[in-house]
């Protein structure tokens, strides 16, 4: 029985000898994933509901620090005529997903917890008119309608002509993956089709 209770000291020493020595340690930083930039269409929208001039100007806000570049457009939708956002955005992130979540909070759907509010980001692809050229056109072609607002950040004017000429040639049909050809567009098309 003595040894028994000689046994549980040794093992208590040993025990508080290793949890001061885990005391003294500095505690482990969390893993982080380093930043790298990111190029993104950004589209945000609420189904069946126009997005408020509200959430245009808070993001106005928000780029202004936040972004690289960016092109920011307050449009309306071809299918349901709903007001959204729709852009490209240039900015340092870890990953896509935070970037959302960030944009959520800073907008306030987040903590609300708006119904069917979704803020859509892809990572451009580069082809066709998912480039930073196609998204500026593709942003400005509601340009000169009475709902349209307009924002952009390091897009020099010559980017914006780019983009008004890819999006004349090459429309809303690069993304439904048709085309009709015709005198206009043909020339374009075939150029577009030997450059790639």
């Amino acid at each position: 029985m003595k040894r028994t209770t000689w046994m549980n000291q040794q093992e208590a020493k040993k025990r508080n000898k290793m949890l001061n020595e885990d005391a003294q340690k500095p505690a482990k930083k969390p893993r982080r994933v380093p930043e790298k930039m990111f190029d993104v269409s950004l589209t945000i929208g609420i189904p069946g509901e126009n997005v408020d001039d509200k959430v245009f100007d808070l993001l106005v806000k928000w780029l202004e620090y936040r972004a690289k570049r960016a092109i920011l457009a307050l449009e309306r939708g071809d299918s349901f005529l709903q007001l959204h956002v729709q852009g490209m955005v240039g900015v340092k992130t870890s990953s896509t997903r935070i970037l959302k979540r960030e944009i959520k909070e800073m907008i306030g759907w987040e903590s609300n917890g708006l119904v069917g509010a979704s803020v859509c980001l892809k990572s451009l692809h580069y082809k066709g008119l998912h480039t930073v050229i196609g998204l500026i056109g593709y942003c400005l072609k509601d340009e000169g309608a009475p709902h349209f607002k307009f924002y952009s950040k390091n897009v020099s004017e010559e980017q914006k002509a780019e983009g008004h000429r890819m999006h004349n040639i090459y429309g809303a049909s690069e993304y439904k993956h048709k085309l009709e050809l015709t005198l206009a567009n043909i020339v374009g098309r075939a150029l577009q089709f030997c450059k790639y």
